[in-house]
C-alpha cells in the first residue's frame, strides 16, 4: 500500500514521483518506488529498481542515530531534488508528535536516496539528528532546508549540538552519497523552542553566502538580519 508520496515537474515537462510502501496487514515499511513520466515524449512511465527496507536498512538506521528501533516508523517523504545532469536524490524525515496536540512535536533522522540519470539507485545515507519544537509552533519550528549546487547537495538545520545552539551546515556529495560533518555557522541562535523564524528566513544567494534571521538571546524581542560567508 502507499504510504506516502511525492511529486516534482520538471521544466522539461518530465514527472518524477516517489512512493514510500507498506505492508498491507502489518503497515511495516516495505520499499521506495520511484517512477517518471514522459509527459513531452510518448507519455511512457519508467519505474526505477525498487528499494527494500530490509532488516539491515534499520540496523543502518539504528547504528547512525545510536538508537534500538524495532522497526521504521514516523518517515514521510519531503523532497525530490535534482542536479544538473538529471541526478535525483530522494529525502524523507522522521517527524512525529510526542502525543496529543499540547505536546512537543519531533523532527529525526534524514533519509536520502540517490538516483543516477538512467534512474538506478546508487546510494542511500541516513543523518542524525534531534529536533524539537514546542506545540505552538509545531513544525514549522523545526526541519530544515536544501538547495542544490553542482554535485553538492546543502543542507540547513538549527539544532544543539555539543552544548552549543546553532544554524548547522551540511554537504552531501550527490554522486557518492558522502555527508561532510556539520558546521556550525556561528548564529549563535538563542535555544528556547521559539525558532520558526531561523528556519523560515534562511536561504542561499550563492553556494558561499547565506542570509538568516535570528535573535541572539532569550531576553531581547529583536531580530536581525545575518549574511553568513562559509569557508
Amino acid at each position: 500500500m502507499v504510504f506516502d508520496a511525492k511529486f516534482a515537474l520538471q521544466p522539461d515537462s518530465t514527472l518524477y514521483a516517489a512512493a514510500i510502501c507498506t505492508e498491507r496487514l502489518t503497515g511495516l515499511y516495505y520499499s521506495l518506488k520511484v517512477v517518471k513520466f514522459d509527459f513531452a515524449g510518448q507519455g511512457t512511465m519508467k519505474f526505477a529498481p525498487e528499494f527494500r527496507f530490509k532488516p539491515e536498512y534499520l540496523a543502518e538506521v539504528n547504528k547512525a542515530t545510536q538508537s534500538t528501533a524495532k522497526r521504521l516508523e514516523d518517515v514521510y517523504l519531503n523532497d525530490l531534488l535534482f542536479t544538473a545532469e538529471k541526478q535525483m536524490i530522494v529525502m524523507a524525515e522522521k517527524k512525529y508528535e510526542e502525543g496529543g496536540d499540547t505536546s512537543p512535536v519531533h523532527a529525526r533522522e534524514l533519509h536520502l536516496f540517490g538516483y543516477n540519470e538512467f534512474q538506478l539507485p546508487e546510494w542511500h545515507s541516513i543523518i542524525d539528528k534531534k529536533q524539537v519544537a514546542s506545540p505552538a509552533e509545531a513544525f514549522a519550528g523545526i526541519g530544515y532546508r536544501v538547495a542544490v549546487f553542482g554535485h553538492e547537495i546543502h543542507i540547513l538545520t538549527q539544532e544543539k549540538l555539543k552544548g552549543k545552539s546553532d544554524l548547522y551546515l551540511r554537504r552531501v556529495n550527490a554522486q557518492t552519497g558522502v555527508v561532510e560533518p556539520a558546521k556550525g555557522l556561528g548564529l549563535n541562535v538563542a535555544n528556547d523552542q521559539q525558532l520558526a523564524y531561523v528556519k523560515d528566513f534562511t536561504a542561499w544567494l550563492d553556494p558561499k553566502t547565506i542570509v538568516g534571521v535570528s535573535r541572539p538571546s532569550k531576553k531581547s524581542a529583536a531580530l536581525q538580519l545575518n549574511k553568513i560567508a562559509v569557508k
